[in-house]
């Protein structure tokens, strides 16, 4: 699904089937610096959790395309929080490689009927 999505999304018509992660990441990273486009990926913590190698790889491409003055934006998501706030905690691999860490909170209800200009209080909490 990743070779699918990054072929998708630069226009190749068939996708490259990588045999590592790590040859996925470096791909990913050069299309990056490339296209100057932002990498997000989502549900991080699923995916490391299948590929647990994954954090570290993704340090080695950071600290090669800050050693390349090489424009790369990552923006990692992901619902579970405490295995998010170990990604940048203590020892590990992307410690020290992020300039922000934002935890985003569900809206209460005021402020998603705010949002979704509704009345209806029943809908909001929903």
């Amino acid at each position: 699904m990743f070779s699918a999505a990054l072929a998708e999304h630069v226009g190749e018509p068939n996708p490259v089937r990588f045999a590592t992660w790590d040859e996925a990441i470096r791909r990913l990273f050069a299309i990056s610096a490339e296209r100057r486009d932002l990498i997000v990926i989502d549900e991080f913590p699923y995916l490391s959790n299948v590929a647990p190698a994954l954090p570290s790889i993704l340090q080695r491409e950071i600290d090669r395309a800050v050693s390349r003055e090489a424009p790369v934006s990552l923006l990692l998501c992901g619902s579970a929080r405490s295995v998010m706030g170990r990604l940048l905690a203590g020892n590990a691999p992307l410690r020290g490689r992020a300039s922000m860490e934002l935890v985003a909170r569900p809206f209460d209800y005021r402020a998603a009927a705010e949002y979704w200009r509704t009345e209806d209080r029943r809908l909001a909490v929903q």
